[in-house]
This record gives structure tokens, sequence and C-alpha cells, in this order.
């Protein structure tokens, strides 16, 4: 009987997965590429719709025209990528007057055919603009690569075919982009409220002795992920920021006059005296003595 539950709760967890974690798994497979072709596409593909028995990757170089596609017409230029799964009616109708060049790359991914399908032209086309020229790169590449005779280029096809359809499926997902930027945007004020939270504790406590560890196991995280959110927060480390608050505090204390340079060096953090005359003076551009003298000489 428990064999039989933990079987049952096992089929709910496979049927409670996100569709789209499915979708990403079944990338695994490499597609399989049919053929490149650079072509100059005349008035005999806008006569009638065709279709092709590969999907088809558009890749724009030279010229405009409009893509009729599902009832549907997107409009194209230079640097714009289109897809067009197998077997799916189209016409390209070029710009009259316009050499319209463009690189067709035909492939199969029979592990795929669902993402493929559900790419949004719409989505691609309106991809933001560093990703125009990082898409072109691959597409060149590829091509270059087609044309050539490496040994093994075969493979080296497949695995940049496989790098282009990810990037396209990556960008025509602009509800989960929002979600990841969402999700960033949060991951940043976390680590703002946590690297202003780590600083005041830093400027209470800076003449006692802070390790790494400790100040970890006060705010719950590990020293590793503590030491990196601070960094990334601050552009410095933790000790880094610690020694500007500690020669920070005995400015202060110079400026009152009132302590040896051995007293205020402990008052603020540090246990050797040595060793915070040659910090303070490696901040400051001036020795503790100088400095403290420094308002005296000033008045007179």
């Amino acid at each position: 009987m428990a064999s039989m539950r933990t079987r049952s709760r096992k089929r709910r967890r496979r049927h409670e997965r996100p569709s789209w974690l499915s979708d990403l798994e079944r990338l695994a497979a490499l597609p399989v590429l049919d053929r490149v072709e650079t072509v100059a596409v005349g008035d005999i593909w806008a006569e009638r719709f065709h279709t092709t028995p590969t999907h088809e990757l558009i890749h724009v170089l030279d010229g405009h025209a409009r893509i009729a596609y599902r009832r549907r017409s997107f409009a194209v230029g230079p640097g714009d990528t289109f897809i067009i799964p197998a077997g799916t009616p189209h016409e390209d109708i070029r710009t009259e007057g316009e050499n319209y060049r463009v690189l067709y790359i035909f492939f199969d991914w029979p592990r795929a055919e669902r993402v493929i399908r559900g790419i949004n032209p719409s989505a691609l086309l309106r991809a933001p603009e560093g990703v125009r020229p990082h898409l072109h790169l691959m597409m060149k590449e590829l091509e270059s690569e087609y044309l050539g005779e490496n040994a093994g280029a075969q493979e080296r096809l497949r695995v940049t075919l496989l790098e282009i359809l990810l990037a396209l499926v990556r960008y025509c997902r602009p509800a989960e982009k929002q979600i990841a930027h969402a999700r960033q945007m949060v991951t940043l004020q976390r680590r703002r409220v946590l690297g202003a939270a780590v600083r005041e504790h830093l400027q209470k406590h800076c003449e006692q002795v802070i390790s790494l560890e400790s100040l970890a196991g006060q705010f719950g995280l590990s020293p590793f992920h503590l030491s990196r959110s601070f960094s990334q927060e601050f552009g410095i480390s933790i000790f880094e920021m610690l020694t500007m608050i500690r020669i920070e505090r005995a400015g202060e204390l110079l400026k009152q006059g009132e302590l040896s340079i051995k007293e205020v060096a402990a008052r603020a953090g540090f246990s050797n005296s040595n060793y915070f005359a040659k910090v303070f003076r490696r901040v400051n551009g001036v020795s503790p003595t100088e400095y403290q003298l420094k308002p005296k000489k000033e008045k007179a």
C-alpha cells in the first residue's frame, strides 16, 4: 500500500511539472541541419504560397520584404531573423526595386516541434537592439562553417545551430523575460538592503574583532554568499569597507586631539598601532601624527 501511495505521489509530481520545463528538456537533442543557402529572392516566391518539408530559418542580409505567414504579414529588413515551421504556407514579397538577399537555413528538430511552432515572430522581430548583431554573427559563423571544408564540420554545425535556436527561444519568451526581470529586481533590492545592514553593523562595531564567519552567522547566510553579495553591491570587499570605516573613525578621534596614536588605533579597531599608521598614511597621504597636528598648524 505504501509503495502504491509513493507511485501515486510521483505521478502527481510529474503532472504538476510546468510545461516550459518539459519543453526545455526536449531541446537536449541536437537539431539536424539539411542545408544552408544564400539567395537573392525574386518575385517567384511572391507569386504563390509555398511550403518546405523542413523548418526554415530566414536571416535577411539585404533589402526589405513582407513575409505572409499564418494569415499575418510581417515586415522584415537587414538583420531580421524569422522562422517558418515545416509545412507552413508562406510567401516572401520583396520591396519593389530592392535586392532582397537572404540566408536560408533548413533543418529538422524532431524533439522540439512544439517549441519551434510556439515561437512568436512578432517577439523575435522586436528583440532588443543588442540581439540582432549577436544573431547575425552566429548566422554568418554557421554559413562559413557550412561552406568550409573543415574536418568535423557537421557536428560543429549542429551545435552552432542549436545555439542559434536556443537564443531564438529565449528572445521569444517575453513573459519569461518579464518574470526573470522581476526576479532580478527582487534580488537587487534584497542585496541593497543586506548591504546597507552589513555596513551599518560595521560602523557600529568597527572597534571590535569582526570575522566573516561570525558576520555571516549573524545575518543567517553563508560566508561566500554574504561576501559575494556585499562585493556586488559596493564594488569592494567587506574588509575593505571595514578598513575605510576604521580609518574614518580614527580621523575623527585624531581631530579631537585628546588621545595618543596608540589609543586612537585601539578605539578604531586596529590591534597594531604600527599597522594602523601604515594604512592611515596610505589612505590619507600623511601620518596620524601629521594629521593630528595639522589643525593646530592651520590655527597658528
